[in-house]
């Protein structure tokens, strides 16, 4: 029985990292930062920047403009790149860099900024251009999390005259929500299959053990395997590892309930069957609470 866990969990780090794979076609949801500002003035012009390994370029799309969301774009910025090599990503970006002030944050102070529209950057900086034209630049951050909820914090800092690499940014993880999610997950298909282990007319206290064993183990590398594709990569990630990795549960498990169940209970058919059935609806059970969860975390 080890030796068929072990390749189980071969195969099943292998499918993690075959999915976690950045996809480059334009297609399924896009990457998102949510960048929080605290400590900035009342008011001030903001933008990403990314890094330009090349010259500065002298012109741009200037349709970008209009998509803006303030009424002018800071003059400041236009042809501005720090010594870092950073330059706007509103203007110079290959891909669209658009994004929205969100709002005040609610019992804090903090201005809040999502980049949503299309694939955020991966590396950046944050910048803001004061009343008097003064640039404020973050320190260089490099983006882990599909959805990334960033904080730059300007307190202390001087705000009246220009400054590089200024306060603190960094991107917060999502630690007790994923415990929970993890946690919810695992719950939710062990006491499916149990529930249709019970349906089957097992009966014996060994089947139920010897059950309750294997699913925590494979469905533990499991779970963890699709929720960090899901937070890494996107929902589209995480259901395809989680169908790969079913066909892998239901390869293994069906095998092991095939051998096993039979010595307690004498049925050998049913116990094939059984481990199909159990965890094709898990599987489904799955699908449908990454799509609630995904809606109300307002990921779509």
């Amino acid at each position: 029985m080890m030796k068929k866990l072990t390749i189980f969990m071969l195969l099943l780090v292998t499918a993690i990292f075959t999915v976690a794979t950045p996809v480059r076609a334009d297609v399924g949801p896009k990457s998102s930062v949510e960048l929080t500002i605290i400590g900035a003035p009342e008011t001030y012009a903001f933008d990403f920047l990314i890094p330009l390994r090349w010259s500065m370029q002298d012109d741009f799309y200037e349709g970008h403009l209009d998509n803006y969301y303030l009424d002018v774009y800071p003059e400041a910025l236009i042809g501005y790149q720090d010594s870092d090599y950073f330059a706007s990503c509103f203007l110079y970006s290959n891909a669209p860099c658009y994004f929205h002030f969100v709002e005040a944050k609610s019992g804090e102070d903090g201005d809040v900024f999502r980049h949503t529209y299309f694939s955020a950057p991966k590396t950046f900086k944050a910048v803001i251009v004061t009343d008097e034209g003064h640039i404020i630049t973050s320190p260089e951050l490099n983006r882990t999390l599909f959805d990334a909820r960033v904080t730059w914090d300007l307190t202390g800092v001087d705000l009246t005259q220009p400054q590089s690499n200024a306060g603190t940014i960094s991107e917060s993880y999502p630690v007790g929500a994923g415990i929970l999610d993890f946690l919810l997950r695992l719950t939710l298909t062990v006491v499916i299959e149990l529930g249709i282990l019970f349906l089957f007319m097992y009966r014996k206290r060994e089947s139920y053990l010897f059950v309750l064993k294997i699913n925590i183990i494979t469905q533990t590398l499991l779970t963890l395997g699709i929720l960090l594709a899901y937070y890494f990569t996107s929902i589209f990630g995480a259901i395809a590892l989680l169908f790969i990795g079913e066909i892998v549960v239901i390869t293994v498990e069906t095998v092991l309930y095939g051998t096993h169940l039979p010595k307690t209970e004498k049925k050998v058919t049913p116990a094939i069957i059984y481990g199909v059935t159990a965890n094709l609806i898990s599987a489904f059970a799955m699908i449908f609470l990454f799509y609630i969860t995904h809606l109300l975390s307002g990921r779509m």
